[in-house]
């Protein structure tokens, strides 16, 4: 880095001497000397080309500097890449940056408008550090920018080369402004700013230079004596006034481009920060419901995700009284008709929870009622009465918008609890909720048949966080004691119904791990945090089948057990989970075999059932446990999903011995050979027997082999492949 700068310097100041070219002097010879006073004098019909007054010829003006720019703008160009980057933060290059400030300065007086445009994207960061050159030149570096405003910053500029030459300058102005501690602007350049700003906020273009400026100036708390400032917030004295300001600022919420909505947001977010606390309460309830209500309408998620933080931010400077009589107003937008209303109400009682932690327990008396009615369909609907009957919808795509409102308000009601649970999570243990976190439980296990996705991850979060606070071995104990049984309050949920409830979740959660739902529409990182919030409540309910049963049956030879055996000769005991999830991973196997992501869940499940298990409770199971991965540890092509295989199997092999371990792979790997083999044959005489199907099969394997082409051909193209429907055919009509 120290080369570079160096580099950089020696470019900017032309001082590099292979990088300057010489003016070389032409030496004339004797023998030239005598060849011009020999030579002829003209005798051409065209005249001479015309002289000047002097009698030398016309000839039009050259300089090697004329070019000289371009290399200086270039090294400038490579100094803005270095500051931008913030490849300086690691070291103190204090003493190369320095020298470079005389060389910004004289190019801000430069006659070409890109390099006093790099310059000044240059300046904007050095007047952020600490520089004995800037101190002496600032002065300078002032008048110049107010020069360079005074000449280029026109009314109706919104583009080309003049255009981001005044949008840098602005920054630096807001710079000087806002991080030069050590230098002021004037009255008068104070006017002139106050000018500019007011001239740019009538011009859409730019609008969010003139609220970056605006905002420094608040940041610092300039006024001026003149009335150009009394606008502001600092220079407010009636409420009238400030009604004004407020009114200025909220309109510019409903813009259309999402960068002057995000400027007028920074404005109120300032204000909220600086203005004094009685000021600030009487004008809480209008910034709330402004900034409410741009939380649901705005388009844009960072103008969303900004509204959130000045919401935040508002509540964090109100006291408790002002804070409670907002809440009364989101407790009673949480019970409108309007879904939209109450989607609002739910996302502002999360940021509730995130600033008050958890001192929020005072007010769940009256939102727990609440929110358990949200997850009643028929809450704040308008129905028609029991013998009316209800009117079919208008419009399709009206139909999927009000689904798509809905589908929003339940995802954030369950991220509401999901804040409760994480701030508060000892209501999931006090007997005080423990009826109201019985009703959640069980409407989130509900949810998870939900079409949306984002609603059934949350449901199952939820349903995880339920889980953690509970204990297995109570639970198991309920499950298995007739005389002592624990408290309500050690099994939650789970207190009643026991059997029922488990066998009922743990299909629900098997239901999830579909590669059809899940891998084509989630993404990624969703996807990731989906399955294993789904494999985390699998194995909590693992746990408790392995204390109540094993196998189900006294018998605990299961190795040579069928897998064809029907779940009801099958009691719910681990024996018959691990049934279940070695189906997840055959579907998965036969339907989407190019999709690794249900194989790689069981996997995790039961690398995590086999450490629960221990050296004594495994060899009984080992057998079932190792069926899905031995086929995977036949196929060693170094992928994700057989590295993943690898590791279980050492665990497994680890916690039962290498003679049981090697005894259950061969056994299973031998079956799984006899069965290829024996599929193998079965296809080899069809060809005799049924040759009609066998023609059939290679027909569609040819058609799938070209259509496979296709498909490669057309993603090599860069075009969409359209997959066309096969249809059924017969013999002879070929």
């Amino acid at each position: 880095m120290d080369s570079l700068l160096v580099f950089v310097y020696g470019i900017a100041s032309e001082s590099i001497p292979d990088l300057i070219a010489v003016n070389k002097k032409e030496v004339v010879t004797s023998a030239q000397k005598e060849f011009l006073a020999r030579k002829q004098s003209d005798t051409f019909i065209i005249p001479a080309a015309p002289r000047n007054r002097m009698g030398a010829n016309v000839t039009a003006r050259i300089s090697a500097k004329t070019n000289a720019h371009i290399l200086v703008e270039f090294g400038l160009q490579l100094f803005h890449i270095i500051l931008k980057r913030e490849k300086l933060r690691t070291g103190d290059f204090r003493s190369y940056i320095d020298p470079v400030v005389p060389i910004l300065c004289d190019c801000l007086k430069a006659q070409h408008v890109k390099l006093t445009t790099i310059a000044l994207k240059c300046m904007s960061w050095i007047l952020k550090m600490d520089l004995p050159s800037l101190k002496e030149n600032i002065r300078n570096i002032s008048i110049s920018l107010f020069k360079l405003l005074h000449k280029y910053a026109s009314a109706g500029l919104s583009k080309g080369d003049n255009f981001d030459l005044v949008v840098a300058a602005f920054k630096v102005v807001a710079v000087v402004v806002r991080d030069v501690e050590y230098y002021t602007v004037d009255e008068d350049q104070m006017k002139a700013l106050l000018l500019y700003a007011e001239q740019d906020m009538h011009d859409f273009n730019r609008q969010a230079t003139a609220f970056a400026l605006l905002k420094a100036v608040i940041s610092r708390k300039l006024a001026t004596s003149t009335t150009g400032f009394s606008s502001f917030p600092y220079g407010l004295s009636s409420g009238q006034e400030i009604r004004t300001a407020y009114r200025i600022y909220v309109s510019q919420l409903d813009y259309k481009v999402q960068s002057g909505r995000e400027s007028a947001l920074e404005m109120i977010l300032s204000i909220i920060k600086s203005f004094p606390e009685d000021v600030l309460k009487e004008q809480a309830g209008l910034l709330y419901v402004t900034l409410g209500a741009r939380l649901v309408n705005d388009d844009s998620p960072d103008c969303r995700k900004m509204v959130a933080h000045c919401i935040k931010c508002l509540l964090e400077q109100l006291d408790k009284n002002s804070r409670d009589q907002l809440f009364d107003i989101t407790v009673k937008w949480f019970r409108e008709v309007k879904v939209e209303h109450r989607r609002l109400s739910a996302q502002l009682c999360g940021i509730f929870i995130t600033i008050e932690k958890s001192d929020f327990v005072d007010r769940l008396d009256i939102l727990f009622p609440v929110i358990l009615n949200q997850f009643n369909p028929r809450c704040g609907d308008d129905q028609p009465g029991k013998f009316v009957r209800a009117a079919p919808p208008s419009d399709i795509s009206d139909t999927e918008k009000d689904e798509r409102i809905k589908d929003h308000h339940l995802f954030q009601v369950l991220q509401l609890i999901l804040k409760l649970c994480t701030c508060c999570p000892d209501i999931l243990k006090e007997p005080r909720w423990q009826d109201d976190v019985d009703i959640v439980t069980e409407n989130c296990q509900v949810l998870l048949a939900h079409p949306h996705e984002w609603v059934r991850l949350a449901a199952a979060q939820v349903l995880g966080y339920v889980f953690s606070s509970l204990d297995a071995n109570k639970v198991a104990k309920l499950a298995l004691s007739t005389d002592e049984k624990p408290s309500r309050s050690e099994c939650g949920y789970f207190y009643t119904d026991l059997k029922f409830k488990l066998k009922s979740l743990i299909l629900d959660l098997c239901a999830q791990l579909q590669p059809a739902d899940i891998s084509a529409s989630l993404i990624e990182q969703v996807r990731k945090i989906y399955d294993k919030t789904v494999v985390k409540n699998l194995v909590f309910l693992g746990r408790i089948l392995r204390r109540i049963s094993l196998t189900g049956k006294n018998d605990a030879d299961v190795e040579e057990q069928s897998d064809d055996e029907s779940e009801g000769q099958i009691k719910l005991s681990l024996l018959w989970m691990i049934q279940r999830m070695r189906r997840i991973a055959n579907v998965e196997m036969i339907q989407t075999p190019n999709s690794t992501v249900m194989r790689m869940a069981v996997f995790k499940w039961i690398g995590a059932m086999v450490v629960d298990l221990g050296r004594q409770g495994l060899p009984t199971l080992a057998y079932q446990l190792l069926a899905p991965i031995a086929r995977e540890l036949i196929n060693d092509n170094k992928s994700e999903l057989f590295q993943l295989a690898k590791q279980v199997s050492d665990v497994i092999k680890k916690k039962l011995g290498m003679e049981a371990y090697t005894r259950h792979l061969s056994q299973l790997q031998n079956n799984l050979a006899a069965r290829r083999a024996d599929r193998k044959k079965r296809k080899a005489i069809e060809v005799m027997t049924e040759p009609e199907k066998a023609a059939k099969r290679k027909i569609k394997k040819n058609l799938k082999k070209r259509e496979s082409k296709k498909k490669r051909i057309e993603n090599i193209k860069g075009k969409k492949f359209k997959k066309k429907r096969v249809k059924e055919f017969d013999i002879e009509d070929m």
